[in-house]
């Protein structure tokens, strides 16, 4: 009897194809084998729950998948196929969670990996047993703001990031290194206080993550030397002939009216605009030179006035000689 009961379960089993339902002595079920398909249904909605057989573009396959009531939505399982390999999803396995491709290439997130490892989303790598956050993060936030992080710290306090962040609307992504966890994205948006920000384009930020040049710091800079290439002629014209030197006078008259040297900018627009720093020592050093000139003719001017006192003063010393002469002369 117990045998027919096998039996029966076995036509159950078997759609169609060959089936051979092996029993041990005591009538227990030691071995199916089918040349085609089989099915386990759910007792309550007659889905199938675990399934053998053959589809065009899988080929012949062997799924269990649970889920869902009496609709394939909501679904979860896995699929072994010839075809199409390893998949583990949900919806029928319209939608895939992990798959292993017959070449061996893993995605997460595709159902079509075209390397060994392709992910189609966020990557969060955590160490739980450290006090900081995520050690490797690859996240696409909101308006088109994408950052691949890697962190690394004790606790938020000493957190420190390094990675690439690109800002919707730039064509390409910026590497920074920031402090403190500066990393957020919660409203849509990825602020980050960067210690170090490289542009694509080649501009370097410290302390700012909008550089305007090729080196922007905002912060003091201290160094044991500093080359600058001259974008200026130096300031050699001014010991040439026919350079046109200002009186002292002149340079008086524009001081009362500026308020500062010829040629040099004012306070207002150097706080405003800054200053270039081979331009302005360029200037400097014009003024020194000028100034070297000045005192260059001052000094001729002093040795013409001491020229002058000593004829004056031989001049008086002949005078009183003379006076002593007449006096003498009158006696």
């Amino acid at each position: 009897m117990q045998k027919y009961i096998i039996h029966a379960i076995a036509l159950l089993l078997f759609g169609y194809g060959h089936a051979q339902v092996s029993t041990s002595p005591s009538g227990q079920v030691s071995n199916i084998t089918t040349d085609f398909s089989f099915s386990v249904n759910d007792g309550n909605y007659n889905r199938p729950m675990l399934r053998s057989g053959w589809l065009s573009g899988i080929g012949d396959y062997f799924y269990i998948k649970h889920g869902g009531a009496n609709t394939e939505s909501y679904t979860y399982g896995l699929r072994i196929s010839d075809g199409n390999g390893f998949d583990f999803g949900k919806d029928d396995f319209t939608t895939t969670f992990l798959k292993i491709k017959t070449d061996g290439n893993i995605g997460i997130g595709t159902t079509d990996p075209a390397s060994k490892l392709e992910v189609q989303s966020e990557v969060l790598i955590n160490n739980p047993s450290a006090r900081g956050s995520s050690v490797i993060k690859l996240d696409r936030g909101s308006e088109g703001k994408d950052m691949a992080i890697i962190s690394f710290g004790q606790a938020n306090q000493y957190l420190w990031n390094a990675g690439l962040l690109y800002n919707g609307g730039s064509n390409s992504p910026d590497f920074y290194i920031s402090q403190n966890n500066t990393i957020t994205d919660g409203s849509g948006t990825i602020q980050h206080i960067p210690e170090l920000t490289i542009r694509t384009t080649g501009e370097v930020g410290i302390g700012t993550k909008s550089p305007d040049s090729k080196l922007t710091v905002k912060g003091n800079i201290h160094a044991e030397e500093v080359k600058v290439d001259l974008s200026v002629p130096g300031p050699d014209y001014v010991f040439k002939e026919g350079y046109n030197l200002k009186s002292l006078e002149e340079v008086q008259n524009h001081i009362k009216e500026h308020g500062h040297l010829p040629n040099i900018p004012s306070a207002k627009e150097m706080e405003t605009n800054g200053i270039q720093l081979g331009e302005m020592n360029m200037k400097l050093l014009e003024k020194i030179e000028e100034l070297t000139l000045y005192i260059i003719e001052l000094e001729k001017e002093t040795r013409q006035i001491k020229f002058m006192d000593e004829r004056l003063e031989s001049q008086n010393k002949e005078i009183e000689q003379l006076k002593t002469i007449i006096m003498n002369f009158k006696k």
